[in-house]
């Protein structure tokens, strides 16, 4: 339903609202997570998302990315650190 994101520094800020998920689908909503966070990977230069990293766009940033409903409901919190390729779910 919607997607935004904001850059402050080193530290990137991601929404997700999405119409059919769940707060108990974790694996749907990380689904989405991911998908996001490579698509915007996909259109920085020189930057190629694989299987194990999301893409170099990301090295040195803090990323926080959220899924939540309509309603302002979290489904899943992630948390990317600079310096790690992957997420921690919360």
């Amino acid at each position: 339903k919607d997607a935004s994101f904001t850059v402050k520094g080193n530290k990137i800020k991601m929404k997700l609202v999405i119409d059919d998920i769940s707060t108990s689908d974790d694996k749907t909503a990380i689904k989405y997570a991911d998908t996001y966070l490579r698509a915007i990977s996909m259109y920085v230069d020189d930057n190629h998302p694989t299987a194990d990293s999301y893409g170099k766009v990301y090295d040195g940033y803090y990323v926080d990315i959220v899924v939540e409903d309509p309603n302002g409901m979290q489904a899943v919190e992630g948390k990317m650190y600079p310096g790690l390729k992957g997420i921690t779910w919360e």
